[in-house]
């Protein structure tokens, strides 16, 4: 399995360096292909809590946050 990264739109595409974020995704590509790992999950939000699941971006350090879609 291989992630790939969407292009960027035109207007912001001088305004940020590919060659750092394609350097990211290849090595993404070879942790996703070396075999099974693991996402701790901090925490959960429904879609409605959309708005506060973004406010918790910035107060939490630990794990990552899902926004549950349905």
């Amino acid at each position: 399995m291989e992630f790939y990264s969407s292009p960027p739109p035109a207007s912001l595409a001088p305004l940020r360096s590919s060659s750092h974020e394609s350097v990211l995704i290849e090595r993404l590509n070879r942790l996703v292909a070396s075999g099974p790992f693991h996402v701790e999950i901090a925490r959960r939000f429904a879609l409605a809590q959309a708005a506060e699941a973004h406010l918790a971006l910035g107060r939490h350090h630990l794990g990552k946050l899902a926004l549950q879609v349905h």
